[in-house]
């Protein structure tokens, strides 16, 4: 078993290089994409991750909505959920099946950190979203 982060968006790069074909060379310069290839991890479980962080997001009404959209931001120990305009926060690690929400309690020093951390990777990601 592998404790790579893996995104469906690492697909795309992935099957590429199993088909023997080059990203590098096929996919144009102005082909804007996030793909990061997890082939390594197929033959080396025991690889590092490529990723640091996994996001995903759903928004309506198009960029306008990406303000008060649903999102799901993870790093390899915790985990920030918007579900409904609710956050949560989780530690994967001490809580992988995700029952005790931590921002019901107070956070430690550690879990602020993280909790910072993906709030402002949130930010920036959403920031340049809506950029024309």
């Amino acid at each position: 078993m592998s404790e790579a982060l893996v995104n469906s968006t690492d697909l795309f790069v992935t099957i590429m290089e199993m088909a023997g074909i080059d990203p590098a060379e096929a996919i144009p310069d102005e082909v804007t994409h996030d793909s990061v290839s997890f082939q390594y991890s197929l033959s080396n479980p025991d690889a590092p991750s490529r990723r640091d962080w996994l996001y995903a997001d759903r928004f309506d009404d198009g960029l306008a909505g990406v303000a008060n959209g649903d999102y799901a931001m993870r790093d390899r120990r915790y985990k920030l959920v918007r579900f409904r305009g609710e956050e949560e926060f989780y530690d994967l690690r001490e809580d992988p099946y995700e029952h005790v929400n931590l921002l019901a309690g107070e956070l430690s020093r550690e879990e602020q950190a993280a909790y910072r951390s993906l709030s402002e990777r949130v930010l920036a990601l959403r920031d340049r979203g809506q950029s024309p």
